[in-house]
């Protein structure tokens, strides 16, 4: 429901939202700018996005029964202190959830600049490129070429909303695929 709800805000609502202020990008910035600008655009809400949904699910819902059926390994969170979530009496055993607790934060310090890198660097360096390589394919900004709602731009958004959740699935899952 979540789901429908989001699609069609973004099909009837944000449309109507966004035309007023369609013909300043194009007045105010080149083709190439305007594009790059796009897409740079995602880089600060996917910041906010992992601050504020994607990482404090996984400090708040840890003890929550139903998060727990789907954790991989019977290890407690990495995250968390090996004091608080686990009935080690051994010195090593300490050790190594020290140990384990402090790579998991390398990799996730790791894995969130690697983010950022590709949102706020590479992205918008690829895009830039694109428009120098190829000038004659960067998108329009003209009021003629502005999407509205029609029966193709719908049924465009709906299979672009199913490959992306069909591709999401399948590499989501094969990154659970625990070594046995």
């Amino acid at each position: 429901l979540f789901g429908a709800i989001q699609s069609a805000v973004w099909f009837f609502v944000l449309p109507s939202l966004i035309k007023p202020y369609w013909a300043k990008i194009s007045d105010n910035y080149t083709n190439q700018q305007a594009e790059v600008l796009l897409w740079a655009i995602g880089a600060p809400y996917m910041l906010l996005y992992m601050l504020v949904a994607a990482l404090p699910p996984y400090f708040i819902l840890r003890n929550v029964e139903w998060v727990q059926q789907y954790k991989i390994s019977r290890d407690p969170w990495p995250w968390l202190s090996s004091k608080k979530q686990s009935n080690r009496d051994s010195k090593n055993d300490d050790d190594a959830a020290v140990k384990q607790r402090q790579l998991f934060w390398k990799q996730t310090c790791k894995s969130i600049l690697l983010d950022l890198f590709g949102l706020f660097v590479f992205i918008p360096t690829l895009v830039y490129i694109k428009t120098i390589v190829w000038p004659t394919h960067v998108m329009s900004f003209s009021m003629e070429d502005f999407p509205s709602p029609s029966i193709q731009s719908a049924t465009t958004l709906l299979s672009m909303g199913i490959i992306h959740e069909f591709g999401f699935y399948w590499t989501h899952r094969l990154m659970h695929i625990y070594p046995s």
